[in-house]
């Protein structure tokens, strides 16, 4: 009985740990959504990207990740839940790079604005396809982490994270009104380039959970 007694509580400690390890995650998070994802669309208007381009970067990439992440669940039957949620985050960090690097070949004329456009769409797109990975896994392991106060839990998380979006947002727009005197390609490489490292970030928090 005592043993058991002493299992529940270790057991309680882990889970409060991975909570607090979930507020850092979710304010790295926080700052790759503000840094990153926020300006998606005005990056691919300074690619020089067409009003049907642009529409299908707002719905073509939702579009394929809601239908991906009805596969997840079947990936959950056969890998650990944690490796699938490292995975899509891992790769969701490395694509900020190849984005950038398009943004370098455009504004530096080795791309024109058509074919810099559509690479934009199709790695915005595989942003949004590995957090199809991480958004059903990461759910899947926070129920079993938050067993109560569910409501105040996740209310207090996103609020916090709310914070570091709005920050982040604001901070960025600074970023590139100031770049656009000069050359706002630079702009979208440091916003870009925080973004990445955020999310570097999340992946090496993820790791403890």
């Amino acid at each position: 009985m005592a043993n058991e007694t002493i299992s529940k509580e270790q057991e309680e400690i882990l889970k409060e740990k991975t909570r607090k390890i979930s507020i850092r995650d979710g304010c790295a998070y926080g700052v790759m959504d503000g840094f990153g994802l926020r300006y998606i669309t005005p990056y691919a208007l300074q690619l020089g990207a067409s009003n049907t381009q642009i529409g299908f970067l707002t719905s073509i990439p939702a579009l394929i990740g809601n239908f991906l992440q009805m596969f997840i669940s079947r990936a959950m039957e056969k890998y650990s839940r944690k490796k699938i949620l490292l995975f899509g985050v891992f790769m969701q960090t490395l694509m900020w790079l190849p984005l950038i690097g398009i943004g370098f070949l455009f504004f530096y004329g080795k791309l024109n604005s058509t074919i810099s456009a559509n690479l934009a769409v199709i790695i915005y797109s595989s942003i949004v396809i590995f957090a199809a990975f991480v958004a059903p896994t990461w759910n899947s392991l926070m129920r079993d982490v938050v067993t109560r106060n569910i409501g105040t839990y996740f209310g207090k998380r996103n609020r916090i994270i709310g914070a570091f979006v709005m920050s982040s947002l604001l901070i960025g727009s600074f970023i590139l009104d100031y770049f656009k005197k000069t050359n706002i390609f630079w702009g979208f490489v440091i916003i870009f380039g925080i973004a990445f490292f955020a999310r570097i970030i999340s992946w090496l928090t993820l790791r403890k959970h």
